[in-house]
């Protein structure tokens, strides 16, 4: 196994936060890294390598994605909430109508 050469930068000073997943990873350099740990991700293109404080911003913006999808889906739900309620309320008046429409036993009676 060959020993790599010193790049003058630790691996442990240097991080860059996965774009898909969120997770942080050690190294920045394309010959040093790695894909991401948490969905194996390849290392973003050199200029979209997080600054310091961008998990915070990366972590608010999920956060408000997240609220905006839930939101968006609760909306779904209700709709088609809705949507059943109604739906019963039809089976019930179709039931109601077809025992109406159905003979009753007692006037099945013939006379002879």
């Amino acid at each position: 196994m060959i020993k790599s050469e010193p790049t003058g930068y630790t691996d442990t000073e240097v991080w860059w936060t996965c774009p898909k997943c969120g997770t942080r990873n050690l190294g920045i350099y394309y010959s040093h890294s790695r894909p991401c740990v948490g969905c194996d991700y390849e290392h973003p293109p050199a200029g979209e390598v997080g600054r310091p404080g961008d998990d915070a911003m990366l972590r608010d913006k999920e956060i408000k994605e997240h609220k905006a999808r839930i939101e968006r889906l609760q909306t779904i739900l209700d709709n088609l909430l809705g949507e059943v309620n109604e739906l019963e309320e039809e089976i019930a008046n179709e039931e109601r109508e077809l025992r109406a429409l159905q003979p009753s036993p007692a006037k099945n009676v013939v006379e002879e």
